[in-house]
């Protein structure tokens, strides 16, 4: 049962995984910014989901999964921007860990279900958040300038590329959702500038969460945040749950005997580095793109063509 999943679980569980993150983390991107980063990240996940035909090597699954741990430490506070004093000891981040951590621990068929079916409460209430911010955007804030993406940003455009490890069975469903993931950044992008301005959303830890400070819903002038902070978080939950789902399958692959312990390693020693890694910066989002997007992607167009030569 581990790896029954359907094409149609696999969208919705991405697109509950993806959107939250890439609205709380795309303000600090301009849209120039944005626009090439999906693109090449659309790219390299289309390649290599399309590609997947060869066994993973060994070797790619120790890299892959060590590079893994180290980049949930650096981007794991990030989840905690939308919530009050977040700057201190990492609670929501430890916490939202262990839950995904439960969630994961027999493989992606479980918190698969789990993250489609919180894909229903997630893409509506920021959907519509989204389209109340329309009425107040202002073009001539859009920023032009170009600058280094996030860190996160990258690694969340490039989240397609963790169903290479997830079994052959899934690949090909989550290939044309990199189209959807790279249009919400842009867009994303595009409106947060457009309402709070490219000042303000570059300082913001959180720009969605700060876009939702000033909406009018409805003729109602309330406060909405604190729902907008919920459903972020519960979609940073199943995107944690999409990357443990992942390391236990390359544990699985590596050492399969510490396979049911291994999300409970793998939160454990993300805890550890969260303490001790510095910040997100432009080094974490070069790793990232070759370690989650050049590698897997260059590795399977090669294996590709080479099985091709010998037919």
């Amino acid at each position: 049962m581990e790896n029954k999943i359907t094409g149609g679980q696999i969208n919705a569980w991405l697109l509950a995984a993806t959107v939250g993150p890439i609205l709380s983390v795309v303000g600090r991107n301009g849209w120039l910014t944005v626009l090439p980063a999906a693109i090449v990240c659309g790219i390299l996940c289309f390649c290599a989901l399309s590609c997947r035909k060869n066994d993973l090597p060994r070797w790619l699954c120790v890299l892959e999964l060590s590079w893994l741990m180290v980049f949930l430490a650096v981007i794991a506070k990030d989840s905690a921007t939308c919530w009050a004093n977040s700057d201190g000891f990492p609670v929501i981040p430890i916490v939202l860990l262990l839950l995904s951590a439960f969630a994961a621990k027999h493989g992606a068929c479980r918190s698969g279900r789990i993250g489609a079916t919180l894909v229903w409460f997630v893409v509506p209430v920021l959907g519509v958040v989204f389209l109340a911010g329309i009425a107040d955007a202002e073009p001539q804030w859009i920023r032009p300038d170009i600058e280094l993406p996030d860190a996160t940003l990258i690694g969340v455009l490039l989240t397609p590329c963790l169903f290479l490890f997830l079994g052959e069975d899934k690949c090909k469903s989550a290939r044309w959702i990199t189209v959807w993931i790279g249009l919400i950044a842009i867009a994303g992008s595009l409106l947060l500038d457009a309402v709070i301005g490219p000042e303000d959303a570059t300082k913001a830890p959180n720009g969605f969460y700060e876009l939702s400070k000033s909406l009018n819903l409805f003729g109602v002038a309330e406060r909405f945040e604190a729902l907008i902070a919920c459903v972020l978080t519960i979609s940073w939950f199943a995107f944690f749950t999409l990357i443990l789902s992942t390391a236990y399958q390359l544990t699985k692959k590596i050492l399969p005997m510490l396979a049911k312990w291994s999300v409970w390693i793998v939160v454990v020693i993300s805890g550890v580095l969260m303490c001790i890694l510095p910040a997100r910066n432009e080094w974490t989002a070069v790793l990232t793109l070759i370690f989650w997007g050049f590698i897997p992607a260059l590795t399977q167009v090669l294996g590709r063509a080479k099985n091709i030569e010998k037919k």
